[in-house]
């Protein structure tokens, strides 16, 4: 199953990378990752800290009784908990959910009660219960409080270097290359762009254009919203969050290595591995040095390598992250690689 994004030229024209995190995409998503039983292996330690912070400062019975009804693991949740607005802070996000029309939210409500169970108390906020929106407008802030902003930092810092990826691939190819290096499961066939979806859905921009957004903590599948009236956005998983979660696998398939880096940078990255300088690069991978200045300096932003200039030499070597995605450190040997790797 697959999502379509239908393009015409004005849309390509109109294409751009969010600035920074959205707050209530990653709320939302965030609650995925405290529901799943198989949470990616970059949020393992904010998932133990939230929920022990949860219990401590009261607010867990919010996040069980009115967040994860409303957001659950499922093909489906509300678009109006990811308004456009939250672009411009958490304050804006939540008053924008708090004012949705009530048309909307028995739309969705009803959309969501035909996917999976929902408590009675929906019905009334579909109906636009005001004591209910509060309600849940509290709980928004209250999550966002205890489960973001203390990792605010952390997160920012991982879509501040995808968009820097994403940027150096527009500046290098325009607009199909940047949509061409989304990552894994997401692939550019004009006038199409294609992802790995739950469900089979087309979505036509219509000259609307397209806003992407990567996120820390979107996993596996990229998100787009079903209601044709607000502006398309596709939410995927921030490089360096992808980077982190992969490595953590035992056996990394050198196929999903090039789709997630790209082909290029994923042999770079093996023969940085097998022990070869800035110099040797160009004449082992087949491409010009600026083209491996390039790929190097995306692959050092991802945390996958650190250089150090040697004379008139670039000496690459892996980090920690690189090593594993690789396979080439297991046991007792990471600490000794972990000294060797960093210059």
């Amino acid at each position: 199953m697959v999502l379509r994004i239908h393009f015409t030229a004005t849309d390509l024209a109109r294409t751009r990378v969010a600035k920074g995190p959205d707050p209530l995409w990653e709320a939302v998503l965030s609650l995925h990752v405290l529901q799943s039983r198989r949470p990616p292996a970059h949020t393992l330690d904010w998932r133990a800290r939230v929920r022990a912070e949860a219990a401590t400062a009261g607010t867990a019975s919010q996040i069980k009784h009115v967040l994860f009804p409303l957001a659950p693991v499922a093909t489906y949740f509300p678009d109006f908990l990811t308004p456009s607005e939250s672009a411009d802070g958490i304050d804006a996000g939540v008053r924008a959910v708090a004012s949705t029309p009530t048309s909307k939210l028995r739309q969705q409500i009803k959309r969501l009660a035909s996917r999976v169970p929902v408590p009675g108390w929906t019905r009334a906020l579909a109906h636009g219960d005001r004591r209910l929106r509060e309600t849940l407008a509290d709980a928004l802030r209250a999550y966002h409080r205890t489960a973001l902003a203390p990792w605010m930092d952390v997160i920012a810092q991982c879509v501040a270097v995808d968009r820097e990826i994403r940027m150096r691939a527009l500046a290098d190819g325009g607009v199909e290359r940047l949509l061409s290096s989304l990552g894994p499961g997401i692939r550019w066939e004009e006038p199409t762009l294609v992802a790995d979806y739950p469900c089979d859905l087309d979505l036509h921009l219509d000259g609307r254009g397209l806003l992407l957004i990567p996120s820390y903590f979107c996993t596996r599948m990229p998100v787009a919203l079903v209601d044709p009236d607000m502006q398309p956005v596709l939410v995927y998983p921030a490089m360096t969050a992808a980077v982190e979660t992969m490595a953590a696998q035992s056996d990394v398939r050198q196929e999903a290595l090039a789709d997630l880096l790209g082909a290029t940078r994923a042999v770079i990255l093996t023969a940085i591995a097998d022990g070869y300088s800035g110099r040797r690069l160009a004449a082992q991978v087949g491409v010009s040095p600026a083209t491996i200045s390039h790929h190097t300096a995306v692959l050092r932003e991802a945390g996958l390598i650190t250089s150090a200039r040697r004379g008139n030499t670039v000496v690459h070597r892996l980090t920690m992250t690189g090593a594993r995605l690789l396979g080439r450190v297991t046991g007792p040997d990471r600490n000794v690689l972990e000294s060797a790797v960093r210059p």
